[in-house]
């Protein structure tokens, strides 16, 4: 049953890799053996992390913790360590972030177990990246690089030069994250690590398209859906429909865009991925702004009605503020931020609050 979880979690196929993982938990702890019920919390947990449900993969990681410690599995405590870390990192949650992943680098340093140092640091490396610390990104993605030349691990180095090539996007200097993610793009394929390869394609299909090179952009998105297809994984296919729908905005085809959406929403809400699914609704209430702006109003009041999750709702209420310059929205979403950002310190809610903040100075000035 666990291999039959991992098999399905590979394939996309969630809500049948769960039941195979619950029953195979549900075994483990019947059997009353450590090892197995470790291994099936784990599994577990980690179907959960794909399906964006941190809030139920972290208490299966922290039980794995705690067995692994009382049994002396250090190894699998590691391990353990590193994902709990990605959880929080996933939820926000930075500074919890940083203490596993650093405790996760610390037990692999001890074990000498340098694929798992190196992967803490690139995790790491994000973590202060998604804070808005540079400088302390850059230098964790370097480390990773560096550690991976030692050992000729070109999977790492790969690895890292995508990471940095994604610290420069946030930077907004497309043409040197651009020069990276081609690296990254490259070892993926010479290493035929195809799961890489349509990530890192869909990145560098959005830094084209930031950079006016549309053409170059449409290549490697509509590579990187075709590989994902043909793979069967789901979420970079998803992120590919995603860029793509951008790209046509661009382009000022909306109807292709809009089409693009809605098969990146169908797909996403049937392997019951969140993130995706508002991520991809939300840009296709954008989208029918630029030819239906009252049916783009509408569409985004719809969801506010569904009561999504705060991060969600937020985005929305924003979009909805830019759109018609009604203060409630802003000032719910004013809330929201600040209440999300008492336990995250991510850029992204930052950013969103300064702009929604600094609308009431120009409010100000303008009634003066």
């Amino acid at each position: 049953l666990n291999s039959l979880g991992l098999s399905y979690t590979a394939l996309g196929e969630f809500e049948e890799a769960l039941k195979m993982n619950r029953e195979a938990l549900q075994m483990a702890r019947n059997s009353a053996n450590p090892k197995y019920i470790s291994a099936a919390l784990g599994n577990l947990a980690n179907t959960y992390t794909h399906l964006d449900d941190c809030e139920k993969a972290q208490p299966c990681y922290k039980e794995q913790i705690r067995i692994n410690r009382e049994t002396g599995n250090i190894k699998g405590m590691c391990q353990a360590e590193g994902n709990l870390g990605v959880c929080y990192w996933k939820r926000g949650n930075f500074r919890a972030a940083i203490d596993h992943l650093e405790r996760n680098f610390n037990i692999a340093d001890e074990l000498g177990d340098g694929k798992n140092m190196m992967i803490a640091k690139g995790n790491l490396g994000l973590v202060y990246m998604y804070m808005g610390d540079f400088e302390n990104a850059k230098k964790f993605f370097e480390d990773q690089f560096s550690m991976a030349w030692e050992v000729n691990d070109f999977s790492q180095m790969a690895d890292a030069l995508g990471h940095i090539g994604a610290l420069h996007a946030r930077t907004g200097s497309f043409r040197k994250a651009l020069k990276f993610a081609l690296k990254m793009h490259k070892s993926a394929q010479r290493l035929d690590e195809s799961l890489q390869e349509c990530m890192v394609g869909s990145e560098i299909g959005w830094y084209y398209r930031e950079l006016g090179e549309y053409e170059k952009s449409e290549s490697f998105l509509q590579g990187s859906i075709e590989l994902s297809r043909n793979i069967g994984v789901k979420s970079p296919l998803l992120e590919a429909l995603y860029r793509l729908a951008e790209l046509r905005k661009s382009e000022n085809k909306h109807q292709e865009a809009l089409k693009l959406c809605g098969e990146a929403m169908k797909i996403a809400e049937e392997a019951g991925l969140s993130e995706p699914y508002w991520r991809s609704r939300i840009l296709h209430a954008l989208i029918l702004f630029e030819t239906s702006p009252d049916d783009s109003k509408a569409a985004l009041q719809n969801m506010l009605e569904e009561n999504p999750k705060d991060r969600f709702r937020a985005s929305v209420l924003f979009e909805l503020f830019n759109i018609t310059e009604n203060t409630d929205y802003r000032d719910e979403a004013i809330g929201i931020y600040k209440r999300l950002l008492r336990n995250s310190t991510e850029m992204e809610f930052r950013q969103k609050l300064d702009e929604l903040t600094s609308s009431i100075g120009k409010e100000t000035e303008n009634e003066q």
